[in-house]
């Protein structure tokens, strides 16, 4: 079998990638998304969940929904979807607030940045042992090492000169020194290999039994019997390699490997991926820089409505951590929730004329503004909804009503709505105007900013300005 073969049925690799934006649509070939009986080709969970599709004057468009990343849409195409927005910090942001992507069935180079979650660790040792076993299957790297004894029964080339001094000049006539070339697989590649495996087992040792952990200990367990042969490096010593690192290229034949080192070297120097580095798709995995770390993995598709709204949140609750006077609250759990309507009064009974009840408020729902604000005793400040749209000059009407709707039901004195920063548009703070007794306001923030914190501070100072007024 081929290195090419072992690595395709391991591998979904797409030979064409179509870049787009989010929320736009592309033509397709027909041939390339749908079968020969014409059903689509699209895999399942990415329909209807990261594109749409549509027909029209006998192709095929394809629509990118509200996520990013290298989504396949078939066993030869993907699209590389880019956020709609100018955004240079998706690490910074995943990694700020704990989101996890969703890995797809399609390879694509990552670069690694020096950071890991634990998510990050199990997609890290899923690719080496899908890596390692295309290795196996291709052919295991051996090496050559020359071997040295003495025996009566000599095999190889005889060394004249040690066997004279060390046992003719003894009188010893019977034993002659030899050396020969041995084949094997104790080399420093499979030592990284074996290294980076037995650290994934002691990770996963020490972690309850969940069916995750027991499927991977499953793996980690078989991968390590064809490394049996091969040294434990404790010390590590493998990783000043020439061929580990990259600096010397692996043998054609062995060509292979450098995917799998990558995964080893990434998880045995605690490495993470960084998202704003685009290093092109599968096609180009053989492909080496020195001292640039190239991570093929499944492909992670970043749902970047739901992470913006989660590095807001989390973002705010620490930056306005220090003010004990205020809390920044989930309006989407419970504890952040209120029936939508109000029941009435018994005055306000009493007043109106014979009516008939509808259910119950909660029947009704609950509102879940994705952000309260509120103080000490309870009482709502304000209301902040995070929308992954443009707002340039004016929020969307119907955002506009949304979070006013919240603003009132909290009785809170103003409501927001926060947007990424389109492109040649300002950032910060933007006031609307009242409707009613709310203050409406709207903030851009800028998610390609040299600092992304300096911008969450002053949505934090905002916030506060908005909260002194409405006091």
């Amino acid at each position: 079998m081929t290195s090419e073969t072992a690595l395709a049925r391991t591998r979904r690799v797409a030979t064409e990638v179509i870049r787009c934006t989010e929320f736009s649509t592309v033509d397709i070939e027909p041939a390339r998304v749908l079968g020969s009986q014409g059903q689509l080709l699209i895999p399942d969970g990415v329909l209807d969940k990261y594109v749409s599709v549509g027909f029209k004057s006998g192709g095929v468009k394809v629509t990118a929904l509200g996520a990013t990343g290298l989504i396949p849409i078939s066993p030869s195409t993907a699209l590389q979807i880019v956020p709609r927005f100018p955004l240079a910090n998706l690490t910074h942001m995943i990694n700020r607030c704990g989101y996890t992507p969703v890995a797809l069935d399609a390879t694509r180079v990552y670069q690694a940045s020096p950071s890991a979650a634990r998510w990050i660790t199990d997609l890290l040792v899923d690719g080496l042992l899908t890596n390692f076993e295309a290795v196996v299957q291709s052919g295991m790297m051996r090496s050559y090492y020359r071997r040295h004894a003495a025996s009566s029964a000599p095999h190889g080339r005889i060394d004249i000169s040690r066997t004279q001094s060390s046992f003719a000049a003894r009188g010893v006539d019977h034993v002659l020194a030899y050396s020969w070339f041995e084949r094997s697989v104790d080399n420093p590649p499979n030592r990284a290999i074996k290294a980076a495996l037995m650290r994934a087992h002691d990770h996963y040792r020490r972690m309850d039994t969940t069916m995750g952990v027991a499927r991977r200990r499953r793996r980690v367990a078989a991968a390590l019997l064809h490394l049996a042969q091969v040294t434990k490096d404790h010390t590590l010593q493998c990783m000043s390699d020439p061929e580990v690192r990259g600096v010397r290229p692996l043998p054609e034949s062995r060509s292979y490997y450098r995917d799998a080192l990558e995964l080893a070297t990434a998880l045995l120097t605690d490495q993470g991926i960084d998202f704003d580095a685009y290093l092109g798709h599968a096609a180009k995995l053989g492909s080496k820089e020195p001292d640039v770390l190239r991570l093929p993995l499944n492909s992670l598709a970043i749902s970047t409505s739901n992470l913006f709204e989660a590095f807001v949140r989390e973002t705010l609750q620490v930056e306005l951590a220090s003010d004990e006077t205020l809390e920044v609250v989930d309006g989407n759990k419970a504890d952040g929730q209120l029936p939508l309507y109000e029941h009435l009064a018994d005055e306000e009974r009493r007043v109106l004329p014979a009516h008939f009840a509808l259910p119950s408020g909660t029947e009704a729902g609950y509102t879940s503004p994705d952000i309260l604000i509120r103080d000490s005793s309870g009482r709502h400040l304000g209301v902040v909804d995070v929308k992954y749209t443009k707002a340039a000059p004016f929020t969307a009407r119907s955002e506009v009503e949304q979070v006013l709707l919240y603003g009132t039901r909290y009785r809170a004195p103003f409501a927001m709505t926060v947007h990424p920063r389109p492109h040649n548009h300002q950032a910060g703070l933007h006031i609307a105007g009242r409707i009613g007794d709310v203050l409406v306001a709207q903030f851009r923030l800028d998610l390609s900013a040299p600092d992304l914190d300096l911008e969450v501070q002053s949505l934090a100072e905002a916030i506060r300005g908005l909260v002194a007024l409405g006091n």
